[in-house]
């Protein structure tokens, strides 16, 4: 929704303020998801260090207990690279 109407900008906020409430009670793929989201919405905006922490912290974590995510998270850093 919030790229096909071209809020961006809102959606990174919302992302951003979802990841400051996550805590050891989230579920590892609701996690995987925001950071994913937030990394590549950061990288459509040009902001690719914030992509690169965003993602790059998804890949540690998908490491410790998600492999299935391990290929799309190190496609998605490379696309950043």
């Amino acid at each position: 929704f919030w790229r096909q109407q071209g809020h961006i900008r809102e959606a990174r906020q919302w992302l951003r303020r979802a990841l400051e409430l996550v805590d050891e009670n989230i579920d590892t793929e609701t996690h995987l998801g925001l950071l994913n989201g937030a990394g590549n919405l950061a990288g459509e905006q040009g902001d690719l260090l914030e992509a690169r922490d965003r993602i790059q912290s998804a890949v540690h974590l998908a490491e410790q207990s998600a492999p299935r995510w391990q290929r799309l998270l190190r496609n998605n850093l490379a696309i950043i690279a």
